[in-house]
């Protein structure tokens, strides 16, 4: 799990081995914005940015909320 930078821990993106769910209440609540699995890390690149990293992939994720 990672916080949005500037966003005052407020929104976050969660990765795991079934899919990648997004908050924007502090993780009370979790959206999921992707079926894509087996990725581990994530990394904010910028404000709307994200890239991925799993086991012999890595893959960037613009969002537009």
């Amino acid at each position: 799990m990672k916080i949005k930078p500037n966003s005052k821990g407020k929104e976050m993106i969660s990765v795991g081995d079934q899919h990648i769910s997004y908050s924007s209440d502090f993780g009370k609540t979790w959206k999921k914005i992707s079926d894509e699995k087996g990725f581990y890390v994530c990394k904010w690149v910028d404000g709307n940015t994200v890239v991925f990293a799993g086991k012999d992939k890595i893959s960037l994720m613009k969002l537009k909320f």
